[in-house]
C-alpha cells in the first residue's frame, strides 16, 4: 500500500513538472508573451499634391493629428500617439513636410514585433483642416483683413466616402520591425489629394498606393527633420541642449552655423536659455541614445516658461 501511494506521488509530480516545462517553452516561442519593447521613432512626410480640375493653387495644408496607432502582423494594435494623453502636436503644415522635410511626430516604446500599418484620427472640424489657396504666384490669398483665406476641406476615403471618424490608414511598405531593446525609425508618407464636386466642396483624401510609409531604410530620410519642444540642460558654451519634445527626448547639436530666429529677427547661440519653446531643423542620426539632431536652424517660439 505505501509503495503504491509514493509511486502515484511520484507520477503526479513528475507530470506537474513535465507540463511546467511544457508552458515555460511555448511561452518563449515566436517572441510573443515575453513583454520585451523597442522605441519606435516615427517621423510623418508628405509627397506633392496632384492637380485637379477646379482645385486651386494649395500653399499650406493644415491637419492636425489626433490619434496614431499600429496593426501589427497578428492584427494587435498599439497606440503610438493619442493627443488625450500626450502633448499635442499642433497643427502641421503639410506642405512644409515635402522635397525630403519630415517632422519627428513621436519617440515612443512599443512590443516588438512587425507592424503593416498605421492608422492616423485627424481632427477633421473645419477649423482644424482646411487649406489655404494660392494667387497662382505662390502667395497665399487674403481676405479683406489681411490674413489669408481659410478653405475648409471634408475627409474622404479611397472610395470618396466621407471619413465622419477622421481616420486614415496607412500600409507599412516596407514593414516596420521593432526589435527588442533597439531603435527604429519608420515613416507615414501623407500624400494629399484634394479634389472638388464643383459646389465649392472640396475633399482631402491621401494615395493609398503610392507612397512611401514604412521602415526608414535609408538615413537620407531624416537628413531633413523638424522636431518642437522645450529646451533643456543647456551647455555652458550653448552648443547642445535636450530637446523634450512630449514624446520622447532628442540631443541637440548647435553649431555657429545654425541660423537662430524668433520672429525673423537674427539672434545667436547666446540668446537660447532652459525653458524656451522653439522648433529645429537639421539632420537626425538614429544611431545615438537619444537621437541627434545637428541642427541647421533654430525658432525660438517663446521666451522662457
Amino acid at each position: 500500500m505505501l509503495k503504491t501511494i509514493s509511486r502515484f506521488v511520484l507520477l503526479v509530480f513528475l507530470s506537474l513538472v513535465t507540463a511546467a516545462g511544457l508552458t515555460a517553452c511555448g511561452s518563449s516561442g515566436g517572441g510573443s508573451g515575453t513583454g520585451a519593447q523597442g522605441t519606435t521613432a516615427l517621423f510623418l512626410k508628405d509627397g506633392p499634391i496632384p492637380a485637379h480640375d477646379g482645385v486651386p493653387q494649395i500653399v499650406q495644408l493644415w491637419v492636425t493629428i489626433k490619434k496614431i496607432t499600429f496593426e501589427s502582423i497578428n492584427d494587435t494594435t498599439v497606440t503610438v500617439y493619442d493627443d488625450a494623453v500626450d502633448a499635442p502636436l499642433g497643427p502641421v503644415d503639410l506642405l512644409t513636410l515635402n522635397g525630403g522635410n519630415s517632422k519627428l511626430i513621436t519617440l515612443v516604446p512599443v512590443p516588438a514585433g512587425t507592424y503593416k500599418e498605421a492608422k492616423m484620427v485627424i481632427d477633421n472640424s473645419p477649423a482644424n483642416l482646411y487649406f489655404v489657396p494660392g494667387d497662382g504666384s505662390g502667395n497665399p490669398v487674403l481676405d479683406a483683413n489681411g490674413n489669408p483665406v481659410h478653405t475648409p476641406l471634408i475627409l474622404n476615403d479611397e472610395n470618396d466616402n466621407v471619413r465622419h471618424d477622421g481616420q486614415l490608414e496607412f500600409e507599412f511598405n516596407p514593414l516596420v520591425v521593432v526589435a527588442a531593446d533597439g531603435t527604429t525609425a519608420a515613416m507615414i508618407d501623407f500624400v494629399p489629394v484634394v479634389t472638388t464636386d464643383g459646389n465649392n466642396n472640396y475633399y482631402l483624401d491621401h494615395d493609398f498606393e503610392n507612397n512611401e510609409s514604412g521602415e526608414i531604410e535609408n538615413e537620407s530620410e531624416t537628413a531633413h527633420t523638424e522636431a518642437e519642444g522645450i529646451i533643456a540642460a543647456l551647455s555652458t558654451d550653448h552648443t547642445g541642449f535636450t530637446l523634450q519634445t512630449g514624446h520622447g527626448d532628442v540631443a541637440v547639436a548647435v553649431s555657429d552655423t545654425t541660423v537662430i530666429e524668433q520672429n525673423d529677427v537674427a539672434k545667436t547661440m547666446a540668446d537660447l536659455a532652459d525653458g524656451q519653446r522653439v522648433e529645429v531643423k537639421g539632420a537626425l542620426d538614429m544611431s545615438t541614445t537619444p537621437p541627434t539632431l545637428t541642427s541647421t536652424w533654430i525658432e525660438i517660439q517663446t521666451e522662457t516658461h
